[in-house]
Formats: structure tokens, C-alpha cells, sequence
């Protein structure tokens, strides 16, 4: 339930080169704005061959949280 644990467990997998999309997705969703930061960061590599994390990502456009919208440009 703790955003820092999950923080932790997203770059740890993309470290491990365990990462798949659906926990891309899901961090793009999450309630925490730093999870969703980092979903965007991690999402660049399945932007241009994935229209379903693009339309996620793009949802973000109106996210209240300013360091989400500044991740996002």
C-alpha cells in the first residue's frame, strides 16, 4: 500500500529487465503522483509500437499534479 515500496518495485524490475506494460499502465494509473511520473518515464519505450500506452499516456494531459503534466512534455 506504501507509493515508496511500489516506486522502489517498478525501477527494480525495469533494472532487472523485468518489466512488463501492464505494470507500466497500472503505475500510470496509480493514485501516487511519483508512480505516475515514473510510468510515463518508463512508458517511452512502447510509445511508438503500442497505441493503448499512448492513449494512456496522453490521458495525463489533465493530471492535477504539475510534476506529472511537466514529466509529460
Amino acid at each position: 500500500p506504501d507509493a515508496r515500496t511500489r516506486l522502489h518495485a517498478i525501477w527494480t524490475l525495469d533494472g532487472l529487465d523485468g518489466l512488463e506494460m501492464t505494470q507500466v499502465s497500472a503505475a500510470l494509473k496509480d493514485s501516487s503522483p511519483d508512480m505516475r511520473v515514473a510510468g510515463l518515464r518508463l512508458s517511452e519505450r512502447w510509445l511508438a509500437s503500442n497505441a493503448a500506452i499512448r492513449t494512456a499516456v496522453l490521458s495525463l494531459m489533465d493530471d492535477t499534479n504539475w510534476f506529472v503534466r511537466r514529466q509529460l512534455a
